[in-house]
């Protein structure tokens, strides 16, 4: 064991001074080993072991010992063989990725040429090899389950630890959350697809067809050193090979026209209470005005006159979608494989478009043009050479709902009247026109593609080298309005029938990624792997959200504050990782560096973009950035270290005890280091500063200045970092039959929050009461029991069993979490304003100003103040730090918590600050002052469910199946049945006793669906095989409000809809008659064909 330690000691000594890199690294094959023995049990060095299918072998050492690596995941027959011994073939040897498959040879001696001995190999039921928690969807697995998992998504809820609702969290992690994003890493043949750089719009790209699937992976538990940015899990995915022939498989899907909501038809939904009258001529005939001069869009034109109050037959609409691939040889070394999706499912009420597809989310996104391509090639020139290259392509158009910021929903949401026909606005948006909307139409695409080169050295040593560009783009190609107008409505003033809206967006995320591998089996019980990669990003960002002509709001990300300019994010990470085998016990060892620079000057404290000189958009694209400003700061490099380690020890041959522990770390989502959040309250229009008639490049947007509340980015924003525990038991306790037990613990420090409050309280004319930077103020703490019972397939079933029993929960508590405040006195306002910072075009900017001069190129230019203008500023500014004599006391009150004291803004903030020099005599200099909560406020983490859980069953009959009557056995050859049940409690809430006392948190209603996919297949021996099915979703038509009217009162009585004696109920019925959780029952009938 000393000895295993010194070889790792001094690998990750050396790699930690060579190598620095991965955002994501991620293994993509296997290995094999074992010992070849004759029937005496003497060891036979010498023997040959070959994979028969790869032509991939190892010849066994002087203890018998043999090891085969970089094996890609897949059931292969393998050989043992030795001159004057019988051959024996292990079949269905099962090799998955970063596991290893132990095959031991008992070989029998003999002096005459026998034939072949085949024996059956079974897959150990309990990985021994298994330190954490990984579960694993094999290939024969995924192709049982086509009929009943249209993607991936649905294939991973059926994992333990993964949340039932499609949001696919794993073990209270976040999903599409603002701050992080998505904490939970898709991976595809050892690349990252998806990237948390988009403010929420990140994660869009997650799901691989499934027909490429060779194997797919869920790591829930502490994941080796290889992953990093991840602190939520990891998925896994490894795409197929094409193989020697010519082969594919093509589905298509019909889904019946039908209602695909609970309640009334839209149309006479409740909450239109009286105000839709079938039987009223005069409103049903009710026409459109001529609306073409107050909305720029040809289709208000061709409106006028038509009737208003159309009633379409939404629910008569079928809809279909088809999915395929081929796959096949390219010469006698290469091979490829290729695939497609594309959806055109109803929509399930009234919309601007008809038909859409299908996310991994299980949310239907409403384009009739949506494309999902995949393909890669393989060549093969020798054994030991491989490269691969392969992409992907999800492309799609949505007519906007006038929401394009997704993080601060309270501020930019659709319920911005007469955007979008559907049932948004209580309804009031039903009868605008199709094919149309207020904000305009936007197109995605999301693209990947790569190229693997793996190269094996020698038996024992390969390495892999990966170069990656994914790009994800977002354009509004129709209606980038620059002037929200006013809403029209229908002659009651009750529906909205259109507007014009400057609600629109684009954005061009790009990253280009390198990585290198180095995998070696230095001795017979370490397995070394370690490696690097390099990130480089590239990003521009535009949201418009405007409410009215005067009230408007902007985001961007653009380098220095210039729209259109890309900032250019950099990782350079590193790890090593040891798996060391002895006697049966496996200790995984990992270190990792995660490195990362946001690569851009920005504001050091968030609290300056509430200053006269950088509150407004043009002043701090202008001036704040410049080498020698006394504001700015040169970008940080983060540098951050993470340990792992994972210990599985064998109780029994078919039963393990495992303990891991390690430190995660998550980065932020890149808005939060770059973002800029700015608005207009009123008389927003831009202003012609040079007077030339006209609106100039450097006047756009003049008028916008820092949000009130806004959220903006910071580039001293630190990770946040999760210690995680786990121990688990795998017990084959009989047959197939194994169960999984696993207790986990996760703290998160440094937990992100929307906190700090950041006040400029320096020089200024006016006041911004606060604005907004990210900060690593909160922690979590997530704690649960995960429970596995699994059959594997055998006797013609199968079933897995899993459930979650969890708290995930966060709170806020830290110094300087909750205010963050600059001050400045008058001595200090009177040397920064004589100061020259720095020269820009022949302008000399002084170090503070709170005035401009208009130039003549459209800028503000900065004005040096008066002697006067110091006097009564400087005056101004000591008055504020003399008004807080009880905050300059540590321990001052502040609400339930308190002030920790006016100190000098630190030097670790950058080396380009004034301050971080000798004050000159007389001056404070630049002060800030904090202050946080000491009352810790826990709160359920979003999105936490404290039950969760899925039963999978499984009956797959084959063709020479009998049973019973002959009748019967027919009937039943070939036909597989897929049953699944998802459960989960609802969300929480802050339940208040009836007989009062202290609120806690309680769960809401518990919501469940039961699904069943039955299929038969036809012409099993023949080359083209056709399947019919018939997948059934929620099968018993459970209707469950997962979210009361009113979730005391259901906690109370069992009252999940409104009170009896509520007066709108009474008039016109239940307005939330369609919120529940899933959909009534729902059929898809399809025709596969495999050849």
């Amino acid at each position: 064991m000393k000895r295993k330690l010194l070889i790792f000691g001094a690998v990750a000594a050396v790699t930690a001074l060579l190598f620095g890199a991965t955002e994501l690294m991620a293994g993509t094959t296997g290995k094999m080993n074992g010992v070849v023995r004759d029937q005496a049990g003497e060891v036979l060095p010498g023997a040959n072991v070959v994979i028969k299918e790869l032509n991939l072998g190892s010849t066994a050492d002087a203890d018998g010992y043999y090891v085969i690596i970089n094996i890609p995941p897949g059931t292969y027959t393998v050989t043992g063989s030795l001159i004057g011994y019988e051959t024996v073939s292990q079949t269905g040897v099962l090799v998955t990725v970063d596991h290893t498959s132990t095959i031991n040879y008992n070989l029998k001696e003999t002096t005459l040429e026998l034939g072949e001995l085949v024996v059956t190999a079974g897959r150990p039921l309990v990985e021994p090899d298994k330190t954490t928690s990984k579960y694993t969807v094999s290939l024969e697995e995924t192709e049982r389950q086509l009929a009943a998992a249209r993607n991936t998504s649905e294939l991973l809820q059926l994992q333990p630890g993964v949340s039932v609702d499609g949001a696919n969290r794993i073990r209270g992690g976040n999903v599409d959350r603002g701050w992080y994003g998505n904490d939970v890493a898709y991976v595809v043949d050892g690349v990252r697809m998806n990237y948390n750089d988009g403010r929420g719009r990140g994660g869009n790209f997650r799901d691989v067809a499934r027909g490429a699937i060779q194997e797919l992976s869920v790591l829930t538990g502490v994941t080796p050193a290889e992953y990093g940015n991840a602190q939520g899990g990891v998925v896994q995915i490894i795409t197929k090979d094409g193989g020697s022939e010519l082969n594919g498989w093509g589905e298509f899907r019909y889904e019946p026209a039908g209602k695909k909501h609970w309640g009334a038809n839209v149309y006479d939904a409740p909450q239109h209470k009286d105000k839709v009258d079938w039987d009223d001529t005069k409103w049903i005939n009710e026409k459109w005005p001529d609306l073409s001069g107050s909305i720029s869009h040809p289709l208000f034109k061709e409106l006028g006159g038509s009737l208003i109050h159309v009633r379409t037959d939404y629910q008569d609409k079928l809809g279909w979608g088809a999915e395929g691939n081929l796959s096949g040889p390219i010469g006698d070394v290469g091979s490829f494989i290729l695939t497609a999706k594309h959806g055109r499912f109803a929509a399930i009420q009234p919309s601007a478009e008809e038909s859409g597809f299908y996310d991994d989310r299980g949310r239907l996104q409403l384009d009739p043009g949506n494309i999902n391509m995949s393909g890669s090639f393989t060549f093969k020139p020798s054994a030991n050479v491989k490269l691969k290259v392969g992409g992907m392509f999800l492309g799609w158009d949505w007519w906007s709902n006038g929401r394009p910021d997704p993080v601060n929903k309270s501020r930019a949401t659709n319920t911005l009247p007469g955007v979008i026909r559907g049932m948004g606005n209580s309804g009031k948006d039903l009868f605008l026109p199709a094919k149309w909307s207020a904000a305009g139409q936007q197109e995605f695409k999301e693209e990947l593609e790569y190229a693997v080169f793996t190269h094996t050295l020698s038996p024992r040593t390969f390495y892999e080298v990966r170069l990656a560009r994914s790009r994800s783009q977002m354009d509004t190609v129709q209606g980038t309005y620059d002037t929200t107008k006013a809403n029209h409505q229908d002659a009651a003033n009750w529906f909205n029938i259109g507007r014009q809206a400057a609600r629109w967006g684009l954005y061009d995320r790009q990253r280009l990624s390198f990585k290198v591998d180095l995998s070696s089996q230095l001795t017979k019980g370490n397995f070394v792997k370690t490696g690097i990669e390099m990130i480089y990003g590239g990003i521009d960002m535009i949201h418009r959200f405007d409410s009215s002509p005067g009230a408007r709001g902007l985001l961007i990300i653009g380098k220095e504050g210039v729209i259109g300019e890309q900032v250019h994010p950099f990782f350079f990470n590193a790890y090593i990782q040891d798996k060391m085998e002895f006697q049966g016990m496996i200790v995984n060892l990992g270190f990792r560096m995660d490195t990362f620079t946001p690569n851009a000057r920005q504001l050091t404290m968030g609290s300056m973009r509430g200053s006269e000189m950088f509150r407004w958009f043009t002043t701090a694209r202008d001036w704040a950035y410049q080498e020698g400003s006394k504001w700015a700061t040169d970008p940080p490099w983060h540098v951050r270290f993470s340990p792992r380690v994972g210990i599985s020890h064998p109780i029994t041959s078919r039963s393990q005890l495992r303990f891991s522990t390690g430190v995660f770390l998550q980065w932020a989502d890149l808005w939060y280091y770059y973002g800029e959040d700015f608005w207009t309250e009123s008389g927003g229009a831009d202003l012609d500063i040079n007077g030339n008639g006209k609106i100039d490049a450097t006047e756009r947007y003049n008028t916008f200045f820092t949000t009130y509340s806004g959220q903006n980015g910071l580039h001293m924003l630190q990770p946040t970092r999760t210690t995680a525990f786990e121990v688990g038991a795998d017990w084959n306790f009989v047959s197939d039959y194994t169960g999984t037990l696993t207790a986990y613990y996760k703290n998160e420090v440094d937990f992100f929050t929307s906190y700090p409050n950041e006040t400029w309280q320096g020089v200024r004319k006016s006041g911004i009461r606060y604005s907004r930077t990210l900060d690593n103020g909160a922690h979590g703490d997530i704690r649960g029991v995960e429970l596995s019972l699994k059959k594997a397939f055998s006797h013609n079933f199968s079933f897995n069993l899993s459930y979650n029993y969890q708290w995930a929960q966060h709170s806020t508590g830290k110094l300087g979490n909750v205010i963050r405040n600059i001050y400045t006195d008058s001595a200090t306002v009177a040397l920064l304003a004589r100061q020259v910072s720095f020269t820009d075009g022949g302008v000399q900017v002084p170090g503070i100003w709170v005035d401009w001069d208009n130039g003549a190129d459209g800028r503000r230019i900065p004005r040096f103040m008066s002697d006067a203008d110091i006097e009564l500023w400087g005056a101004q500014a000591s008055a504020r730090v003399r008004g807080t004599p009880n905050k300059g006391i540590p321990g001052g009150l502040l609400g339930t918590g308190t002030w920790d004291g006016l100190r000098p803004v630190p030097s670790s903030l950058g080396d380009g600050a004034a301050w971080n020099k000798p004050n000159p005599p007389g001056t404070t200099g630049v002060q800030f002052l904090t202050g946080s909560y000491t009352t810790l406020f826990h709160r359920p983490k979003s999105g936490d469910r404290r039950n969760f859980g899925a039963a999978a069953l499984l009956a797959s009959f084959p063709d020479d199946f009998q049973f019973g009557h002959p009748m019967l056995g027919n009937l039943l050859k070939n036909i597989r049945i897929n049953m699944t049940t998802r459960i989960q409690t609802g969300g929480l809430f802050n339940y208040a006793p009836p007989d009062g006392g202290i609120r806690y948190y309680r769960d809401r209603a518990m919501d469940s669906r039961t699904d069943v996919a039955v299929e038969k297949t036809f012409n099993v021996a023949g080359r083209v095989q056709p399947t019919l099915f018939m997948d059934l979703r929620n099968l018993f038509n459970q209707k469950d409000r997962s979210s009361p009217t009113n979730s005391n009162l259901y906690t109370y009585i069992g009252l999940d809809g409104p009170s009896p004696e509520d007066k709108n109920y009474l008039l016109y019925g239940d307005s939330r008659d369609r919120t529940f959780a899933h959909s009534p029952r729902l059929v898809h009938f399809g025709l596969r064909l495999n050849w």
